[in-house]
């Protein structure tokens, strides 16, 4: 597809590109990181339609940031008549990115600069060998540029004058500065678009390393310029170091490829340490570096067994009595994320029982103030505070405070959480609750496989996470449900499976990600169960001690995983594929929509594209221009009537799906607790018939839209065999053309019982309404 796309653009047909780019879109979502970008450039060469260009190219930043990409949002957004985001988003690139004389970003910041919305002098960037790059304003009358570093050093740079109309571009070495320092740049007092920045510590390095035999390949890129191939060094536990051989040809998004022969180079030990060179000359490890090797990931005893797929129903080790631990210590490693870290502490010391205490640790941070918060509140003897001398990474800062009370149980916090009222109590209550439970995981908006509403996570505010806790606790009080492994961003873990299996292994998962699961893994193989507390949530803004590095970090922990635990993807697959926590995600759906103080139109609909959503979407739009809220009931996927689906643009429930027949009497309970205005039948293809006749039985009169044939022919369309309009003969011609021709219905049934049910449907509705002079 790819290649037809870009032969049809040599041949300057951009609708033929399009056309073949948007096929690819709608059949391969898997490739959606690739194709965004590329659908993105060609909706915004062709200048149609703006806004679906942006969406496509917000799309292709949060997948794969790049300067190209950053370039066409902003250009798309003047174009959308939104100067100042246009600006906003300029500013930004220009700080993040190489500006590349003649190239993209380059030509979209002259024409924000040229905008009359936007009155700023100038702008400047950095160009790829660091030096100050940037262009004037056509009417801006002075020549001259004010530079300051760190608000401190100043000095003028003279530019050439020039007649032309054009803004007047330049380019000069830049002063000798620190990769970090602050640079302004100013003329006559006002600054350029782009001044106030510093360069990116590590350039946004990126990158993945993977080793099968002798054979370590993998591939870097910086996302500051990523189009310049980079030079990468490996290196062994002995100081041996050795270039890698680097492709000179991109692969798909600009990753830039490697490999090396590990016995060829003489590299030798288990823990490889991988490198690029930044523009600035600095080598600097790739974000899933170092690369460990099969030996270094041996445990002491003997290998674990191959996980096989997910089943509650593994007996556990009996524990016999159950000594409860005397206090419960909760630990916080903090790094960065000072107005984050704060409030995390604040929300745990309001609710802290007399059971509890609370650890933090403090790994090193370059933040004088948040130290300086953490020294006030050990001196007022709200926390235990550990600092250490220097930075030890997350799990070796947790082990240390699991060290420091050796009988307490333990619960693991991250530093971006917020908690809410009896959050511990209920937590320390489900660890309890057996004598084979080892660890406990609440709910949470971004937790893994404990997420709600999403099962993939969202973000959301703390407001919105206080009132899911409330929800939760009312919800599910008491209830917990067995889970694979537990999720670090809030785990109680018991002392006495602690003590049984360990610490965490901060040898492996020193750089964070996966010290959890591998601790959970090796507990589940000694008899040990992890459960998750359904009446609890806390709020997890996720990822802010990691930033950029989270997804290396994630890839990288995920291999590790593979390979200490060999099936652990297929057990974690097929856990999802059961979803045993959906019911608990469903039910807080169904509390919030039952709750819910506005008036709903049922409609029942199919969940097919084209003629019947189309009209479908236009009446949700009519209903709520009339203060109503569609609520609509749908097969969760075309050709498949064991399971519905409801929808409500009146908030987010992702999560009210049913199975047909077994969550029937389920789906009909919330239908009868919702507050009904109007049902509406707009169409039962694919639909289990005994939805419709528990829609039918609701207190509440129905009416039909009759869109199309599908009430008389199980065919739908009233077209035979031969693919031409059927005449509407006699019913038994009709018996004879469904056996041999087949039914389209997706439901076993014959053309007479059909019409003889659609007869009692329709004769029943208070309205029926055909939108079309055909039907």
């Amino acid at each position: 597809i790819l290649r037809h796309a870009r032969g049809a653009l040599r041949d300057h047909k951009l609708d033929a590109a399009l056309r073949n780019i948007d096929r690819a879109w709608r059949s391969l979502p898997a490739d959606t990181a690739t194709l965004a970008p590329i659908y993105g450039r060609l909706l915004s060469l062709e200048g149609r339609d703006h806004n679906a260009a942006l969406g496509l190219l917000q799309r292709a930043a949060d997948l794969a940031p790049d300067p190209d990409v950053a370039a066409l949002m902003a250009y798309s957004l003047l174009r959308l008549q939104r100067p100042e985001d246009a600006r906003l988003h300029t500013e930004a690139a220009l700080a993040q990115y190489c500006v590349v004389s003649g190239g993209l970003l380059f030509h979209v910041a002259g024409e924000v600069l040229r905008h009359p919305a936007i009155r700023v002098p100038g702008w400047i960037g950095r160009g790829p060998n660091l030096e100050l790059v940037g262009a004037l304003s056509s009417d801006e009358p002075s020549n001259v540029l004010d530079i300051r570093i760190d608000g401190e050093t100043t000095f003028t740079q003279l530019l050439g004058s020039t007649d032309r109309a054009d803004p007047r571009a330049f380019s000069f070495p830049s002063p000798q500065l620190s990769f970090h320092a602050l640079l302004e740049v100013s003329v006559r007092g006002a600054p350029l678009l782009g001044s106030g920045s510093r360069l990116p510590a590590d350039f946004d390095l990126d990158g993945r390393a993977a080793c099968s035999g002798n054979r370590l390949a993998g591939w870097a890129r910086i996302r500051w310029l990523p189009t310049r191939p980079l030079r990468v060094r490996i290196e062994d536990e002995k100081g041996c170091r050795t270039a890698a051989k680097t492709s000179r040809v991109a692969l798909p998004g600009r990753r830039w490829p490697f490999e090396i022969n590990v016995r060829a180079a003489g590299l030798q030990g288990s823990r490889i340490r991988i490198s690029a060179q930044l523009p600035d000359g600095r080598w600097h490890p790739l974000p899933d570096s170092p690369l460990l090797l099969e030996p270094a990931l041996r445990l002491a005893r003997r290998k674990p067994p191959r996980l096989r797929a997910w089943s509650a129903s593994v007996p556990h080790r009996a524990r016999g009595a159950v000594i409860r631990a005397s206090s419960t210590d909760v630990i916080i490693p903090v790094y960065r994320g000072r107005e984050e870290t704060l409030s995390c502490i604040a929300s745990v010391l309001a609710t802290l029982d007399h059971e509890s205490g609370v650890t933090v640790v403090d790994d090193a941070t370059d933040d004088a103030a948040l130290a300086a918060a953490l020294d006030a509140l050990a001196v007022e003897g709200r926390i235990t505070l550990l600092r250490n001398a220097e930075n030890q990474g997350f799990v070796a800062s947790v082990n240390r405070a699991l060290a420091l009370n050796p009988t307490h149980d333990a619960v693991l916090l991250n530093s971006d959480t917020l908690v809410f009222d009896d959050w511990l109590a209920r937590l320390r209550a489900a660890a309890y609750s057996g004598s084979a439970v080892g660890t406990v995981t609440p709910l949470s908006n971004s937790g893994s496989i404990a997420s709600y509403p999403y099962a993939q996570g969202a973000a959301v505010t703390p407001d919105y996470a206080a009132a899911v806790h409330a929800l939760a606790t009312a919800t599910h009080p008491g209830r917990s449900v067995e889970i694979p492994v537990g999720v670090g961003f809030c785990l109680y873990m018991r002392r006495d499976c602690l003590h049984d299996v360990g610490a965490l292994d901060a040898a492996v998962f020193g750089k964070g990600y996966g010290e959890e699961t591998d601790f959970c893994l090796r507990a589940r193989h000694r008899g040990w169960s992890h459960r998750l507390a359904a009446d609890v949530f806390v709020y997890h803004s996720g990822g802010v001690s990691f930033g950029a590095r989270r997804a290396a970090l994630l890839d990288r922990s995920n291999r590790l995983i593979n390979l200490r635990h060999p099936g652990y993807d297929g057990f974690i697959a097929s856990f999802l594929a059961q979803d045993p926590l959906h019911a608990v995600r469903r039910r807080l759906d169904e509390h919030r929509l039952s709750a819910f103080q506005g008036r709903f139109v049922l409609i029942v609909t199919l969940a097919m594209i084209g003629g019947v959503k189309r009209f479908v979407d236009e009446r949700c739009r009519s209903l709520r221009a009339q203060g109503l809220f569609p609520l609509v009931l749908r097969p969760a996927a075309a050709g498949d009537k064991r399971r519905c689906e409801l929808w409500t643009d009146a908030m987010e429930l992702p999560n009210l799906r049913y199975d047909i027949p077994k969550d029937l009497a389920t789906l009909t309970s919330l239908l009868a607790a919702v507050r009904l205005d109007a049902v509406e039948i707009q169409h039962f293809l694919h639909l289990d018939a005994r939805v419709i006749e528990a829609v039918r039985a609701l207190p509440i009169p129905y009416d039909v839209f009759v869109h199309d044939y599908a009430w008389i022919c199980p065919r739908v369309t009233l077209i035979d065999g031969s693919g031409r309009y059927c005449g509407e003969p006699p019913v038994a011609v009709c018996q004879v053309c469904v056996r041999r021709n087949g039914s389209n219905l997706g439901e076993a049934i014959s053309a007479p019982a059909l019409r003889a049910r659609s007869a009692t449907w329709l004769l029943n509705a208070r309205r029926v309404i055909a939108p079309s002079a055909d039907t």
